[in-house]
């Protein structure tokens, strides 16, 4: 029950969520590709909480460039299908 309470939070760009859900990554066995889970977070919480450029933050992401820039693509694409958030 608490984790359908975080992913709702999370849906709506909640940061402590999608914190809690990048956290939960480190466990072993936790997410398919945590690597690129934990970069997708990292890319939204800088485009939510900060209305970050990549060039703000792609140093923050781990692995090669075009592993960054696919967890970018993916930040906002998620970004722009949350409610109240196209832009």
């Amino acid at each position: 029950m608490l984790a359908d309470h975080v992913y709702a939070m999370a849906a709506h760009g909640d940061i402590a969520a999608l914190e809690l859900i990048k956290n939960a990554c480190t466990v072993p066995g936790a997410c398919s590709d945590p690597v690129f889970t934990r970069n997708v977070l990292t890319s939204l919480e800088y485009q939510f909480a900060r209305d970050a450029l990549p060039a703000a933050y792609v140093g923050q992401l781990e692995g090669a460039d075009g592993e960054r820039q696919r967890a970018i693509e993916r930040a906002t694409a998620l970004r722009r299908a949350f409610p109240g958030r196209s832009s």
